[in-house]
């Protein structure tokens, strides 16, 4: 040995292994080499590049106590993403239209008439109103109630509390791409 050293060695490799897990999951690679690449591998299910996004509503134009707007859902502004709305008062489908979404902060406490009616001459499709809890992301699963046409109108009455956001969601029932007017009735409303 060296110096005139002899004795016992305990000699310790260490080698690149194959890790057993997906490393990276945007890679293109089988890293673990199981046959599965990057967000078909199980092992990237909550790796934010496979998470997939949730379908998001994007609330265009604010409206506000006594105020109208006549739009039509599939103007600028819209989105086409939701298709089934999850609602704390049922869940609903067949949402295959544009939506146009409103942000309303409320200026008071109470009952508050959103009304929502079909102003098309030759309209024969139905808009239905969803009211989103505005302090989550503008989703199907934000939804606390909705209302549907009935003939023209869709109308329903949400209790606010002042300084808390809502949206107003106009959604088209079964493809209907339609001209409307929406009103914001507070008084009820404290």
């Amino acid at each position: 040995g060296y110096n005139n050293f002899s004795g016992t060695y305990n000699i310790k490799f260490a080698c690149a292994c194959q890790p057993t897990t997906e490393t990276k999951c945007a890679d293109k690679l089988d890293d673990d080499k199981d046959g599965k690449t990057d967000c078909a591998d199980t092992d990237c299910a909550k790796d934010p590049a496979c998470v997939a996004p949730v379908a998001q509503c994007n609330n265009d134009y604010s409206l506000t106590c006594g105020e109208t707007d006549n739009w039509n859902n599939g103007n600028p502004g819209s989105t086409d993403l939701i298709s089934t709305w999850a609602c704390a008062d049922g869940s609903v489908s067949n949402y295959g239209g544009p939506e146009y979404t409103y942000d309303y902060t409320a200026t008071c406490t109470g009952n508050v008439k959103v009304t929502v009616t079909r102003a098309g001459l030759f309209s024969s499709g139905y808009l239905d109103l969803f009211i989103l809890d505005g302090s989550k992301p503008c989703a199907a699963s934000s939804c606390t109630a909705h209302a549907l046409m009935i003939g023209n109108t869709a109308t329903k009455t949400v209790a606010v509390t002042k300084g808390n956001k809502y949206s107003f969601v106009v959604d088209g029932y079964q493809n209907a791409d339609e001209d409307y007017s929406i009103k914001v009735d507070c008084t009820q409303c404290k």
